[in-house]
């Protein structure tokens, strides 16, 4: 069989594209095998060889062994090209691939197609940092949509509403968007809510309708499909070893069998078989207008065991808004991240929960329309809209807080989508996942991401070529990761240890490479005071899904960079009918540099100055310029906090000193593995893993130390919850 194999790779214009990855593999065994990688030469040709085979088979038809070669641009696969190798054969020819040339050198997503898929222009991007601001966003859209002819779309993961009454007074209030801001509700003033004041989004999706606005709201819910069925069997197959098998490999293998099996199962049956969401009780009770269209509340059934994680509320053709989070209270908070907020509502355990959406009026609200309407139409065939909706034209003029700018609309779509929008795929649609290497790729000054979960093979391999490839090339690339302390779900911890572990791993050990790269966590501190003898501590929990890179590419939406945001769920990804993956959108900005007005600079600014503890985003410490070393800056912030923890327990401190209103929130990732040190469920269960990251922290050699964290009261249970309710009317 070969041992080597030459080919090149020309544009449209037959012009040969350079620097990009050439990967061939062996996938003729039960697993892929890499045999040798290069990259194209400034021809665009290339040339690899490799071992030869050691194994060739006498038998008839099993002596062609089958090859894959993959021509990427960093981790993004811009072509694969399957190829037969024969025995008897030392050289393999391929031939010439052709590539669009915007596929190898641009930062916008393709698709594959050659062009950029769903950029406009001249779009009006308003960011929405915490849900204080994104849910008075989402009042006032609402509010602004309540006219006979406006059409309010909503796409959630969950809704939190109580049972109907006529008398509002007599509901119990669970979700507010925006409180009254001349009644403010604080940890020192608690008092009953306004239902004219205290705007819940029930109400508000009532008066618009009332109004005369067509109202449609959509949930999803996964569904056990024949795949899920091995699943049980898993289960099954550990029980059976417990009876029978004994032995304590077995005996392990049961457990994790069954825990695996009966968990999964468990979590899927209960949102399978559980009760219709709330509103469209709510709505029934709430009844309808003989001369109106009632409220459409509708429930796609995914095909496994997948959501559409997607949020949307979008005033049709004037209005679009990306959210981060579920309309639960619990995600309600503001920039200062304060412990003690009644506002969170009821059940604030998980809390301070820091939160990125965006809003954007302009030609992007029709390609957001289009993620809601291709779900809507499988979740309700009799009310279909269209699969392409028209683009509005261009706002003629940005108002207050929002940028004028090019954007992109990103989605992930698993394969029962396939039929949908302007590119079918029979695979699905892994855009947002593009959109994310290709920025890494081309990144030159900065990567910055902020999100929920960070553990996707993929992207972390994509950091490391970057990060390689600046070291070589002696550029001045860093990396900074804001990423949680304890995410909720199980084993995405560990994965994100073993993530940021390799990053580090492959930068070696000399100083000038590890100074490349930092992983950083979000915390708040309270002074002891007269109802708390000892200073407070809680790590935040990062809800954001966002990214800035150079100062002139931004994303802001809903996916995280696990598998299930961006090409598989990781969990026993054996079981399921190809490669399963939730409904996804982020919103993509990408500027020249130097753009002025920059709205990648202002959501850098916003960002930024909340977690280090800057007052107001325009000061000078924020400004950017082509070397500045904001890696550096991180490190500073994060050192502060640390030291001021450890040495002042009762101040404290923002970037330029002591502040209450502007504290730094940022502590550095602790290089000890200790999330060893946690049982099973504390690695998922909020808050849980804040001792063991803290006491590493705390102690000079990161050899756990509880001298410093037992001076603290740390939150383990988190911030204190308050139960909404209205103010009774005098007897």
């Amino acid at each position: 069989m070969s041992t080597s194999a030459t080919g090149s790779v020309v544009d449209e214009n037959n012009a040969g594209l350079s620097r990009l990855d050439v990967v061939l593999e062996d996938i003729s065994c039960q697993f892929d095998v890499v045999l040798a990688n290069t990259s194209t030469n400034d021809q665009g040709s290339f040339s690899l060889t490799y071992a030869d085979h050691l194994f060739v088979p006498d038998e008839p038809g099993k002596q062609v062994r089958r090859l894959r070669l993959r021509i990427r641009l960093g981790q993004h696969v811009l072509k694969e090209v399957l190829q037969d190798d024969p025995p008897f054969q030392d050289l393999l020819t391929f031939d010439k691939i052709k590539l669009a040339r915007a596929e190898a050198e641009g930062w916008w997503a393709t698709l594959g197609t050659g062009m950029p898929s769903r950029v406009t222009k001249g779009n009006a991007v308003r960011w929405l940092a915490d849900d204080e601001d994104a849910w008075s966003r989402v009042a006032a859209v609402i509010q602004g949509a309540s006219t006979k002819t406006s059409k309010l779309d909503v796409m959630q993961l969950t809704i939190d509403a109580p049972a109907y009454q006529s008398d509002i007074m007599q509901e119990s209030p669970l979700v507010v968007l925006r409180f009254d801001p001349n009644d403010k509700l604080t940890a020192v003033k608690g008092r009953d809510l306004d239902p004219d004041k205290d705007l819940r989004i029930e109400r508000l999706l009532l008066d618009a309708y009332h109004k005369g606005a067509e109202v449609r709201i959509q949930f999803s819910k996964p569904t056990p499909d024949i795949h899920g069925l091995a699943v049980v069997g898993t289960a099954i197959l550990g029980i059976a070893s417990l009876i029978f098998l004994g032995g304590f490999i077995a005996v392990i293998a049961g457990f994790l069998a069954i825990i695996l099996g009966l968990g999964t199962l468990a979590g899927v049956l209960k949102v399978y078989f559980g009760k219709e969401p709330a509103l469209a009780p709510w709505f029934r009770d709430a009844g309808q207008e003989p001369s109106l269209t009632p409220v459409r509340v509708r429930v796609l059934h995914m095909r496994s065991n997948q959501y559409t994680h997607a949020k949307l509320v979008i005033d049709r053709g004037r209005e679009a808004l990306l959210l981060g989070s579920p309309f639960e209270q619990q995600y309600f908070d503001s920039r200062g991240h304060a412990i003690d907020d009644l506002r969170r509502g009821r059940s604030a355990s998980k809390g301070p929960i820091h939160e990125v959406s965006v809003g954007v009026r302009g030609p992007a609200v029709g390609h957001l329309q289009e993620v809601f309407n291709v779900h809507w139409n499988l979740a309700d065939p009799e009310d279909k809209l269209p699969d392409t909706p028209d683009l509005p034209a261009p706002p003629d003029h940005a108002d207050p807080d929002e940028f004028i700018a090019t954007v992109q609309v990103v989605r992930t779509l698993d394969s029962m989508f396939t039929e949908t929008g302007d590119h079918p795929n029979d695979d699905g649609e892994e855009g947002v996942l593009e959109a994310y290497l290709r920025a890494i790729h081309f990144a030159e000054r900065f990567i910055y991401i902020e999100n929920q979960y960070f553990n996707n093979d993929t992207i972390t391999q994509a950091l490391i070529d970057a990060l390689a490839k600046a070291i070589a090339a002696k550029g001045q690339l860093v990396v900074i990761l804001f990423v949680n302390a304890s995410p909720d779900m199980p084993w995405y911890l560990g994965w994100q240890q073993k993530a940021i572990a390799r990053i580090v791993g492959s930068l070696g050990d000399k100083p000038e490479a590890k100074a490349r790269f930092g992983a950083f966590t979000a915390w708040t501190h309270a002074a002891s005071d007269a109802e708390h003898s000892k200073p407070r501590l809680v790590d935040n929990y990062l809800h954001t899904k966002s990214a800035i890179i150079d100062n002139r590419w931004a994303a802001v939406g809903s996916a995280n960079l696990d598998g299930a945001s961006l090409d598989f769920i990781q969990y026993a990804r054996s079981l399921f009918g190809g490669d399963v993956r939730n409904s996804e959108a982020n919103l993509v900005v990408f500027e020249d540099i130097g753009a002025k007005p920059s709205a990648v600079d202002a959501l850098r600014r916003r960002l930024w100055s909340e977690h280090l503890g800057i007052a107001d985003p325009n000061l000078q410490v924020l400004d950017d310029s082509p070397g500045k070393d904001w890696l550096e800056v991180w490190n500073r912030a994060a050192k502060q906090k640390l030291e001021g923890l450890k040495h002042n327990l009762d101040i404290v401190l923002g970037l330029e000193g002591p502040s209450d209103d502007s504290q730094t929130h940022v502590l550095a990732w602790p290089t000890a593995e200790f999330v060893k040190e946690l049982s099973f469920s504390d690695q998922y269960d909020s808050h849980q893993a804040a001792h063991s990251h803290l006491a590493h922290l705390f102690s000079d050699d990161e050899q756990a130390s509880e001298v410093i964290l037992s001076q603290y009261e740390l939150l383990k249970k988190g911030p204190p919850s308050f139960t909404f309710k209205y103010k009774k009317p005098p007897a």
